[in-house]
C-alpha cells in the first residue's frame, strides 16, 4: 500500500502440511491485521522515537545451550554448529536490546496488537466458516491457530523513516545505491530446513525481529520474498 512520501509492503506465507488446513486463510488475515495495525502505530508514534537513529535486533531464543542437563555450564567449543549459532544469537540480541529499549518496548506493542487481533479473527472465520470433518481430522488435537498458521514479514517506508519486522522465514532484502544488497531484519536461527517460526506458535510475540532506521539512509530497493524463492 502506498503512503504518503512511502509505503507499506506485506508478505505473509501460510505453511504447507496436513494440520495447517486453513493456512491461505491464516496468511491473508495476517496481511489484513497487519496493514491495520501498522497504520495504528504510525498514527500514535512518538515524533522522535526514531529520529536520528537506527538499529536492529533478533529474537531471543528459549534455550540456553550452554546450560547443561545436569545445570553444569557447557563449554562453547563443545557445542554442535547449530547450538553454537542458538549462543551468538542470544549474545547478539542481548548486547542490541540495550541500546534501543524504547524502540523495543513500541515494537512489542504492534506486535502484540497484531497478535492478539490475528487470534480474534482466526475464531471469527472459525465460526462463520465451521470446519469440515477432512479439517477437523487434519487439525486433530492441535489448537485452532495451528490450522492458521503463518509467517510474517512487513517494511514501512515514510518520509522520515524506515522499519521493518518479521518472524518465520523467507527473505527481505534490501539494496543500497551502490547496488549492495542486505538483509534488514537479524536471521532467526531457529528458521533452518523445513523449520520456522510462526503466528501459530505457544509465545510468539519474542519470536519477532525488527530493524529501523531514522538516519536518512534510505534503500534504493527493497525485496519480500516467501520461502519458496530464498534460496534462488
Amino acid at each position: 500500500e502506498k503512503l504518503d512520501g512511502g509505503c507499506i509492503l506485506i508478505v505473509c506465507d501460510g505453511h504447507g502440511g496436513d494440520t495447517y488446513v486453513r493456512s491461505d486463510v491464516g496468511s491473508r488475515l495476517a496481511a489484513s491485521v497487519t496493514q491495520s495495525k501498522i497504520k495504528e502505530f504510525l498514527n500514535n508514534l512518538p515524533c522522535n522515537l526514531f529520529f536520528d537513529k537506527a538499529g536492529s535486533l533478533t529474537a531471543l531464543p528459549s534455550k540456553n545451550p550452554l546450560q547443561g542437563h545436569n545445570g553444569q555450564r557447557v563449554d562453547f567449543s563443545a557445542l554442535t554448529e547449530s547450538q553454537q549459532e542458538i549462543v551468538l544469537q542470544a549474545r547478539s540480541y542481548l548486547e542490541s536490546v540495550k541500546n534501543i529499549p524504547e524502540q523495543k518496548a513500541a515494537f512489542t506493542k504492534l506486535f502484540e496488537a497484531i497478535y492478539s487481533t490475528w487470534l480474534e479473527e482466526i475464531e471469527r472465520d472459525s465460526i462463520q466458516n465451521p470446519f469440515r470433518k477432512v479439517e477437523k481430522n487434519a487439525l486433530g488435537n492441535h489448537s485452532l491457530k495451528k490450522a492458521y498458521g503463518s509467517t510474517l514479514m512487513a517494511y514501512v517506508q515514510t518520509k522520515w523513516f524506515w522499519f521493518a519486522f518479521h518472524i518465520g522465514d523467507g527473505k527481505m532484502l534490501i539494496c543500497d545505491h551502490e547496488i549492495s544488497w542486505s538483509e534488514p531484519v537479524p536471521w532467526d536461527c531457529r528458521c533452518f530446513l523445513n523449520l520456522t517460526t510462526s503466528l501459530c506458535d505457544e509465545n510468539p510475540i519474542p519470536e519477532f525481529r525488527f530493524a529501523f532506521d531514522g538516519t536518512g539512509n534510505f534503500p534504493a530497493a527493497v525485496f519480500l520474498g516467501s520461502d519458496g524463492i530464498d534460496d534462488s
